[in-house]
């Protein structure tokens, strides 16, 4: 994930392949992930889906739903059971973030223990969750 700039959109997040050039989604707004695999929302959902780390790009949408089934992984609405339980935006996960903006502690999901990379949940996250929504 990188931040890139953009006049209209005041910065956007964007998703590139292991090698650090390759574009593969322009402004994500929320992510679901595992070692392996991101699965990816955007703001216009043309290029929301399922990318895989070892092919560099998007999973035929024909295989997603047994690559999610198999992974754990699932849709927004109704949870994410990766790194956290949660969908996270991807600046929540850059380096240096911190409480408030960071995710919450709790989503961290330290029960699934097929996850290889465990310094994700030892990263910053903030400890009373977020805010609740006052109307």
């Amino acid at each position: 994930m990188e931040r890139e700039f953009n006049w209209t959109l005041a910065g956007r997040n964007d998703l590139f392949a292991t090698d650090g050039k390759t574009l593969l989604v322009r402004d994500v707004d929320m992510i679901c992930f595992d070692d392996r695999y991101v699965y990816v929302w955007t703001g216009d959902r043309q290029s929301t889906g399922l990318y895989d780390a070892e092919i560099d790009g998007k999973v035929d949408e024909t295989n997603e739903a047994t690559v999610m089934a198999t992974t754990g992984l699932t849709l927004p609405a109704t949870g994410c059971n990766g790194y956290y339980t949660g969908w996270v935006g991807p600046e929540l996960l850059y380096d240096g973030a911190t409480a408030p903006h960071a995710p919450p502690c709790v989503w961290r999901n330290f029960g699934k223990g097929v996850l290889l990379h465990r310094e994700w949940l030892d990263r910053p996250c903030t400890p009373e969750g977020w805010p609740t929504r006052r109307d």
